[in-house]
């Protein structure tokens, strides 16, 4: 599919990464805990600073992780796995009070626009 105009940049954070147990496909498999979507950004650099400086206390006392996901309009919408900046998982640092950058989780990988993605 074609994409519509410029894409969207959309954080979220989670509380752990981890599996839970049970047969349910679906986010709260993966998901142990809150997940929230936080905010949007038109640019990948804006998205970035605020999650890797924690702005405005993203980190909130819980969230471990964060994620951006460049996101396309439409409906059902999900990331381009193979287009540059298509996620960026974080993982928090409480000593510097920051966010770094990680590899994507090998669970999240089929995982798009917080859904099971398959092509």
């Amino acid at each position: 599919m074609k994409h519509n105009g410029n894409p969207i940049y959309v954080v979220t954070m989670m509380d752990d990464l981890k599996i839970n147990q049970g047969d349910d496909d679906s986010m709260h498999k993966y998901i142990v805990g809150d997940f929230e979507t936080i905010g949007f950004f038109h640019d990948y650099e804006d998205a970035r600073l605020v999650v890797e400086n924690n702005m405005g206390d993203i980190y909130d006392c819980s969230y471990k992780y964060a994620v951006i996901e460049k996101i396309y309009q439409g409906l059902y919408p999900h990331t381009m796995p193979d287009e540059e900046e298509s996620r960026m998982f974080y993982k928090y640092n409480r000593d510097k009070d920051k966010y770094e950058p990680i590899v994507v989780p090998i669970m999240f990988d089929t995982f798009f626009a917080f859904r099971k993605y398959n092509e």
